[in-house]
């Protein structure tokens, strides 16, 4: 349209045709065409920002499914460990009862046992105290030994022992961390959905932790894997602008250029 009005200025000025109103008609015409097509192209914008953002959205949640599910298995793994250090346990009091009815049944037994007894002794602990003790040199061997998995390559059991150690100290203080090196042993594994989850537990809940910039750098290359190019250069201009002067940032620079942006 705007050539085309271009096009019959141009004609009707050769002609001697056009008045000065005409004129300013026509440059009124273009005018509009000219807003109307920053509308549009302002809509388009919007709209491609908003599909970028549901898709994210539908591949983190995609990602908090997956790994729902993974950790729920792992949860009933660690229970029935639980539970069979449990029995164990039961049985081993059991048997110790059976050993205490036996030396009271004898006369002179019971005697000595009735000047000594506490019945205390002999009541079973609560399903609480049954449970295999756990310190902090328990987290940290766990953590360590899945650290020492993930290095070596051993990426399925550093899945396992990270994700371990997620369920059974959820409130250590290195979360960020555990997040991380799983997210690592993930992406390792070729697993770039479940990484990009871990990525993204850190930027929501850990912004703070030095793993922070890692995170978004990583997301990119997960989206990149995944084929979402919008998604990846998002992610690293997120990081450019709240850490600029990390190395992350300087390799997500480069990361934006090699995909035209």
């Amino acid at each position: 349209m705007k050539k085309f009005a271009s096009l019959a200025l141009a004609s009707g000025l050769c002609a001697g045709c056009y008045s000065p109103k005409m004129m300013e008609f026509t440059y009124q015409e273009l005018d509009t065409v000219k807003t109307q097509q920053r509308e549009l192209l302002e809509r388009i914008d919007q709209l491609s920002q908003r599909f970028d953002e549901e898709r994210e959205a539908r591949l983190t949640a995609q990602a908090e499914q997956s790994l729902t599910m993974q950790e729920l298995r792992d949860l009933v793994e660690v229970l029935s460990t639980r539970v069979d250090d449990t029995s164990q346990l039961l049985s081993s009091n059991r048997r110790a009862g059976s050993t205490v009815q036996r030396r009271q049944s004898r006369p002179d037994a019971q005697r000595v046992d009735a000047q000594r007894a506490d019945t205390s002794r002999y009541t079973l602990p609560d399903s609480a105290d049954m449970m295999p003790a756990s310190d902090d040199s328990d987290a940290e061997k766990l953590f360590k030994s899945s650290y020492m998995d993930l290095t070596l390559g051993n990426y399925d059991l550093a899945v396992q022992g990270f994700k371990n150690y997620l369920v059974r100290y959820p409130n250590a203080d290195d979360l960020a961390n555990a997040h991380y090196y799983l997210g690592e042993a993930y992406y390792s594994s070729a697993r770039y959905l479940e990484a990009v989850a871990e990525y993204q537990t850190i930027i929501k809940e850990s912004s703070r932790s030095r793993f922070a910039p890692a995170a978004y750098l990583k997301s990119g290359f997960c989206y990149q894997k995944l084929g979402e190019s919008r998604l990846a250069e998002r992610s690293f201009r997120e990081l450019i602008s709240l850490y600029p002067r990390t190395e992350e940032a300087e390799q997500a620079r480069v990361e934006i250029q090699d995909l035209g942006g």
